[in-house]
């Protein structure tokens, strides 16, 4: 944390009073930011979680309905916490500027802190007497105050050198708060967006396919709903922020009576849209700051530092799959909704429910529904 929080100076505390602070990131301002960033580190790894059951299929489709819902909880949170974390960069950085300022003032201070002494010490008379007998006489007196003058000089160039470095040590913590990749955070931003918007998408298609009568309900054996949610989030009670949510939150921010099922696949329809439009945005973004990755990539090389990452192509492929599937899950809501009939289509000739299929071919974590054979 020595990059979050102010450094010290290097005044030995009297055992009594803590040492100050050196003049540079506010405690108060560090500590904003340090929450805000610990807050999001804890979204992504909670976000992380759910996507990997649902990549690795730890959720039944049973439970898809409540991971999508947690998962785009997570999302919104985490953009809500992204938007506070800039505020606090925005004003570590007037501060880092300030720190600048403030450094470069003190080392033109300790410069001519040393030309002045230099200065003092060449006009300081020097002693006449004898060899061998430094102390006594005109010659003893001349050469004690020399060395006192030498020591005070010392001492404050010693003084003046601390400033200097603990400033510096205040400006390297600004600059590791303040510095990001705008490139990364757009990026990542677009991402957030998408996944989101992906997530509504796929639970209020699978809630529209449950009122239509095409799944059915669950049958649990030998627990409850209730337990099965409890142990699937049981980590994510020991995090205080974001709180943790029950399946009581859930019943009660989905509660689906007296909605119609037109009416949810309608709002899946719009979001798989909406998404499809973002996964364009991004792809086009990617496109557009390939010439500028391989322009840092270059610079990188020539100036010995580590290259960018290669993971742009990695998410510009997992950008078009998630595209893919929106399409294709727009494709199927629009085929059911102009059929007329929602509850005859999702039902079999006997009016048993037909089955839902989760295809995870093109996406481990978005999948295309299909509906069973009639």
């Amino acid at each position: 944390m020595t990059c979050i929080f102010p450094p010290y100076n290097f005044t030995p505390s009297n055992g009594t009073n803590p040492p100050k602070a050196a003049a540079g990131l506010d405690p108060e301002q560090s500590l904003r930011y340090a929450t805000e960033w610990a807050t999001l580190e804890c979204v992504w790894l909670m976000a992380r979680y759910v996507k990997l059951g649902l990549a690795t299929e730890l959720f039944t489709a049973d439970e898809a309905d409540p991971a999508y819902w947690y998962w785009s909880y997570l999302v919104s949170v985490g953009l809500h916490v992204r938007g506070r974390l800039a505020d606090a960069r925005d004003g570590l950085s007037q501060q880092k500027a300030k720190l600048d300022a403030a450094v470069a003032a003190a080392e033109q201070a300790r410069q001519l802190d040393a030309q002045q002494a230099e200065e003092q010490h060449a006009r300081a008379p020097k002693g006449k007497g004898k060899k061998g007998k430094q102390s006594g006489g005109a010659g003893g007196v001349s050469g004690g105050g020399e060395l006192a003058v030498s020591a005070a000089q010392a001492a404050q160039a010693a003084a003046a050198a601390t400033a200097v470095l603990g400033l510096g040590h205040c400006t390297a913590a600004a600059k590791k708060l303040v510095c990001f990749d705008a490139l990364v955070y757009e990026r990542e931003e677009r991402a957030m967006q998408l996944e989101m918007l992906m997530a509504r998408g796929c639970l209020r298609l699978l809630a529209g396919l449950r009122l239509a009568g095409a799944r059915s309900p669950p049958a649990w054996q030998c627990t409850t709903r209730a337990e099965v949610f409890a142990r699937r989030f049981a980590c994510f009670r020991a995090v205080a922020q974001p709180a943790a949510l029950t399946l009581h939150d859930f019943d009660q921010h989905y509660a689906l009576d007296g909605v119609e099922p037109e009416m949810l696949l309608k709002s899946a329809l719009e979001c798989f849209k909406d998404a499809k439009l973002v996964a364009d945005a991004s792809l086009a973004l990617h496109a557009s700051h390939a010439a500028a990755l391989a322009a840092r990539a270059s610079e990188s090389a020539s100036s010995g530092l580590a290259p960018p990452g290669p993971g742009a192509e990695d998410a510009a492929c997992r950008l078009r799959a998630t595209k893919k599937v929106a399409v294709a899950n727009g494709v199927a809501i629009e085929l059911l909704l102009r059929g007329g009939d929602l509850r005859a289509a999702a039902t079999t000739a006997a009016g048993a429910p037909r089955g839902v299929l989760l295809d995870h071919a093109l996406s481990p974590l978005f999948p295309v529904v299909k509906l069973g054979r009639k």
